[in-house]
């Protein structure tokens, strides 16, 4: 008797907190972004969310929500949380490009590389070439090379590591250093 008292009150709060039952009396109507767009849009972002909102506010499952807008390319990192009755919220943080990576990938400030379709449109950004392997150790030479050109008319706008250890810096005005 009492399995079947118990039984009784716990499958329908399982039941709706899993989806089962009563997600059209509970569904998500809102989406609130809070974000400084300037290379995911809002679009995007809705397109991810969409799929995940099916099941009701109490089934929502906000790590494959933040899993989902992670996902894109431009986006660093994503908070997400419910607001009763009928919101997500999402706070979305783009990832800063700091320099080109082999003239077809981007490095974010946090010195993680990324693709976007368009990342040799970004001539403004160092361009940093080297093996995959060695992207720590480019970074570290290109602020170093920097410090060491601080008070000169030049600027550095790129350095590459060959396969076979060489470095070269190059700057504004053209000159390669090797």
């Amino acid at each position: 008797a009492w399995c079947l008292a118990i039984a009784l009150v716990v499958l329908p709060i399982v039941g709706v907190l899993c989806g089962w039952f009563a997600a059209d009396r509970w569904p998500v109507t809102q989406l609130t972004v809070q974000a400084q767009f300037k290379h995911v849009s809002a679009e995007e972002i809705r397109a991810a969310v969409k799929p995940r909102l099916g099941k009701g506010f109490f089934a929502l499952n906000l790590d494959a929500v933040q899993s989902a807008v992670a996902a894109l390319p431009w986006v660093e990192s994503v908070e997400a949380s419910k607001r009763w009755p009928d919101t997500l919220l999402l706070r979305v943080y783009e990832r800063q490009p700091f320099a080109r990576w082999n003239s077809n990938q981007l490095i974010s400030g946090e010195g993680k590389v990324f693709t976007v379709p368009d990342a040799a449109d970004y001539h403004q950004l160092p361009d940093l070439r080297g093996p995959d392997d060695h992207l720590a150790e480019v970074i570290s030479f290109f602020a170093d090379v920097e410090k060491a050109f601080v008070g000169t008319h030049l600027k550095i706008t790129g350095v590459t590591l060959t396969d076979r250890g060489s470095w070269s810096v190059t700057t504004d005005t053209g000159a390669q250093i090797v």
